[in-house]
């Protein structure tokens, strides 16, 4: 069990503030986003997802928190498409902004719980963690 307490130790989720920081207000971000012209949208987004794409990764490497091995990469490609989308090189539409916020959302719901519960919440079995864990 004090093996659990370190891997947790090491994980960005377990801090508050740095969970504020780099997925809350970003998460504040694309809600604002939503409500402006399509090149802030495209500038709020992009910044946004970025950032929590990175979280995740570096999450995941860090303690092998296993969502954000799924989450991560989502929030990339999410931005990705949000730039992509907002400079003209995605044709998806006039509702384009809403196929990739829905994509996102949907799959961070589902990538967020589904892995965890079935598999664990951490790739590493316990004691197993990284030295900077």
């Amino acid at each position: 069990m004090r093996d659990e307490l370190q891997l947790r130790d090491g994980d960005m989720l377990s801090k508050p503030w740095l969970t504020l920081l780099v997925w809350r207000a970003p998460l504040l971000l694309l809600v604002i986003g939503a409500f402006t012209g399509s090149a802030v949208r495209t500038a709020l987004w992009t910044s946004a997802l970025t950032v929590m794409g990175c979280a995740c990764v570096a999450n995941a490497a860090r303690c092998g928190r296993r969502h954000c091995y799924f989450t991560g990469p989502v929030f990339l490609l999410g931005a990705l498409a949000s730039l992509t989308y907002g400079v003209g090189v995605l044709p998806f539409g006039a509702r384009g902004w809403s196929w990739i916020s829905s994509a996102v959302l949907v799959a961070y719901i589902v990538l967020r719980r589904l892995p965890e519960r079935f598999f664990g919440t951490y790739t590493r079995p316990s004691g197993q963690a990284k030295p900077n864990c």
